[in-house]
Formats: C-alpha cells, structure tokens, sequence
C-alpha cells in the first residue's frame, strides 16, 4: 500500500466493494487489482441462566462478544482484461442462546462467521477465515474465560481485533461489585470500547455485563449487553456486529427466591464480511 488515499480510491484508482457475493469482470488496459477482504465477524454469547434460585439469590454472568473476521488488505494479483473473479463474502456467526430456563445453565456460545474469498477460477486470490464465536455466559455470577485466540495467517492477513470476556465481579460482599463489560483489544484501527454497561447498585449478585465484539477494519463491534440487578429480570442482548465485526456478549440475568425462572439473553449476530477491489 503506498498512500492511504490509494486504499479510499483517491488518485485515478477506481475501487468497487462487495457486500454479497457476485462476481467481478476485470475492465479494459487493467493488468493488475488489489484485493482487501474481511470474512464475517463472530457472534456474541448468550446469558447463562441462574435457574429458579430456590436456595437464594443467584445472578448469571456475562458472555464474551465474537471476534472480527481474518482481514487480508490489498493482495496484489495480476489479471487480464475479462477475467471474472468469483467474491464470496462471507456470513456473520449466528447469535449464541441462552441456557435452559428453569435451570442453572450456561449460555451457548455465538456461531463462527464465514470465509471470504476472491478466486479467479480454480486459483484463490485471497481466503480470509471467519470470526470465532464468543463464549457463552456462566450460570453463576463470575466472569466468563476468555476462551478465544489471535487469528493469524503466514502472509497479507491479521485479526483486526478480538471479542473480550464478560463484566466481572465478586460474588459475595457489598458495594458496587459488577465492573463494566470487557472492551475489545485493538490490534489495528478502530479502538472504541463497547462492554456492556456497569449494574447500580450494592446488590452482589447482580447479572454482569457481557464483553463487546471485535472490530473490523470498517466498523466497531457490537456493543455488550447491560446485566441486571433487578428481581424476576433478565440482562440485555448484545448488538449485533457490522462490515465483518463480532457481535456483543449477552448480560447476565440476576433471580432471587421470589422470581420467575429467567429466560437469559440472546448474543449479536456477527457482520457480515466485504471486499473490496481496486484497479
């Protein structure tokens, strides 16, 4: 890549992005394209469900958000004039679930976002792997493992970032105890943080926040859900990812011996991937 505004189209290059999978047909006196790809982003967790809490108040943890789909930029390739190149744009991972309701449960974990690629017939230009999906919450009122590694790839390709755990928070005592949700780790570009908001409030077992998805190079990951420390409540879904971002981690619900069996919270969905040529 020589100038930034070489990657946004500026100078006489002309770029064309796909957000579905089509075919590209390379235009006249063009010997040579660039290929930027990002496969779909993970979904986030679902809630774990702390089940009907006959023994006494139980909250549930917060779910990890997926990662960002492998990024690959600017992959040279040579072409000639009316060669079609094949774009798969890859899916976004499906939403985890929440556990069992009416028992203690762990949620599920988010779905892993597909491939992307650009092939010219039998010869692949660039394959980038889909984001892993984040791991599901814990039925009790703990932080929930990382669980997810680094994507990586021999050459052009890196993780732009990856999903991070759920809120965490000691599960006896007092005071406020439920921390905000984990915020992604940035290796490249976008950086914003987007757990799920801190619970109020001095209640101990109150459900935990879930971590926020990864990011893309094209846009933040879905933001992690809110736990809550209100009785008979369940926590919020995690946002759904975007451009090949994870989705956000599901928050915790919280029960006591009065309330009705929780039902949890859904992940977010990952983004779905683009490509991106430049001639």
């Amino acid at each position: 890549m020589s100038k930034l505004t070489d990657f946004f189209g500026g100078n006489g290059t002309s770029s064309v992005t796909f957000s579905s999978t089509q075919n590209f047909t390379v235009p006249a006196n063009i010997t040579l394209i660039y290929v930027t790809a990002q496969a779909g982003g993970g979904g986030g967790g679902g809630s774990g469900t702390p089940g009907n809490s006959a023994s006494g108040p139980e909250g549930s943890g917060g779910a990890n958000g997926g990662t960002a789909g492998m990024l690959a930029m600017r992959v040279p390739f040579t072409v000639t004039q009316g060669d079609v190149i094949a774009v798969t744009v890859g899916a976004g991972g499906a939403a985890g679930t929440p556990g069992t309701a009416g028992t203690e449960d762990n949620g599920n974990d988010g779905g892993a976002g597909t491939d992307t690629l650009a092939a010219l017939g039998a010869t692949e230009i660039v394959r980038t792997q889909g984001g892993s999906g984040g791991g599901g919450g814990i039925r009790f009122h703990s932080q929930k493992a990382l669980g997810v590694s680094v994507q990586t790839s021999t050459i052009y390709a890196s993780n732009f970032s990856m999903g991070i755990v759920g809120g965490q928070g000691a599960a006896t005592g007092s005071g406020s105890l439920a921390n905000a949700g984990g915020s992604p780790v940035a290796f490249l570009g976008r950086s914003a943080t987007n757990g799920g908001a801190k619970t109020t409030g001095a209640n101990q077992f109150g459900g935990l926040p879930g971590g926020g998805g990864g990011h893309s190079l094209r846009s933040n990951g879905g933001a992690g859900g809110q736990g809550t420390q209100a009785s008979s409540a369940d926590g919020t879904a995690g946002a759904a990812g975007a451009l090949g971002s994870g989705g956000g981690g599901a928050g915790g619900a919280y029960a006591d011996p009065s309330s009705a069996d929780r039902v949890g919270a859904l992940g977010g969905v990952g983004g779905t991937g683009f490509v991106i040529i430049e001639f």
